[in-house]
């Protein structure tokens, strides 16, 4: 079990996609949010301990206010992304 839940986590990484750190740091962070997610949820139906399961909600709720407030960081910055940074997502 411990493999399937490594290798999900694994599948979900996010790669770096910015040649220039700086100009992607925000927009950076909101896909690697966005990616531990995914994460999440795919190994939610995975998980069987109740203590674990309550840790995955938590975490969740915790990614999605970091979510909401990356994304409003960046719309004060009125920041653009190419949608190809995000994938076919």
């Amino acid at each position: 079990m411990e493999n399937v839940l490594r290798s999900a986590v694994m599948l979900f990484r996010p790669e770096a996609v910015a040649e220039k750190p700086d100009d992607y740091g925000l927009i950076g962070d909101i896909r690697e949010v966005c990616a531990h997610l995914r994460a999440l949820e795919a190994t939610f139906e995975l998980t069987g301990d109740s203590d674990l399961l309550e840790c995955n909600m938590y975490e969740q709720l915790a990614l999605k206010a970091k979510y909401r407030y990356l994304l409003n960081q960046a719309k004060k910055q009125e920041l653009a992304c190419p949608l190809e940074l995000f994938g076919s997502d």
